[in-house]
């Protein structure tokens, strides 16, 4: 996708508050880019935002720095991106003047291998862990699965998938966000309400598509909050 500077400054200029900020998106294989042929919808938010700063030599003086980090690793859930996350932020961050914001999409993963009890509490971790460096944290909903190829999938016998739990999950998902004071870009029902089959490559990873539309809703939800 180009922006032409033109509209890069425009945009650049209705940002609120602090304009040098920093994105760590961390996941699953989701996050990492499954069956995207652009890289995922993380790598598509880091090349929309690359796009912004990268062409006129004036466009810094405009304030505008926006760095984002995927950091999605297939089969992560909750428990091993608390393992994780705080190393992999701190070895990244720029100390000083920029804004740092967490993006979480996980979940799917713990439906099939944790308790929810588990998964609960790991994300209420996960949150007082990010407080340290920032208030600025947000989760992504499950999005459904298409349960004809997830139960079990393909390459894994022993491993299921079903909206059943997606749902319970994002419920406390939401639950825990609320009470812990992060927010939640809501995938799960926007998607039921479309043809989200057609969105997936193999019943649990999005496609092109998929990545496209996920890419759009989180973007859209960042660029009217910040």
């Amino acid at each position: 996708m180009v922006i032409k500077t033109a509209t890069r400054i425009k945009q650049a200029k209705k940002l609120k508050g602090n304009s040098e900020k920093d994105f760590f998106i961390f996941g699953d294989s989701n996050t990492q880019g499954f069956w995207d042929s652009k890289g995922g919808w993380a790598t598509r938010l880091k090349q929309y935002f690359d796009e912004w700063m990268a062409i006129s030599p004036k466009f810094p003086k405009h304030g505008f720095y926006y760095m984002v980090y995927p950091l999605g690793i297939t089969d992560d859930t909750t428990k091993k991106i608390l393992e994780r996350f705080e190393f992999e932020a701190g070895k990244r961050m720029a100390w000083g003047t920029t804004e740092e914001i967490f993006i979480f999409q996980i979940g799917k993963n713990d439906t099939a291998f944790l308790n929810i009890g588990e998964s609960e509490k790991n994300i209420e971790e996960i949150i007082k862990r990010a407080k340290r460096f920032s208030n600025r944290i947000f989760f992504l909903e499950v999005a459904p699965v298409n349960e004809r190829f997830t139960r079990p999938v393909a390459w894994d016998k022993k491993c299921f998938y079903d909206n059943k739990k997606i749902t319970r999950f994002n419920k406390m998902l939401n639950k825990v966000a609320i009470k812990n004071g992060a927010k939640v870009i809501h995938i799960f029902e926007a998607w039921r309400k479309i043809d989200y089959k057609k969105m997936l490559a193999d019943g649990v990873h999005p496609n092109d598509k998929g990545h496209e539309y996920i890419f759009r809703k989180v973007k859209d939800f960042l660029l009217k909050i910040f």
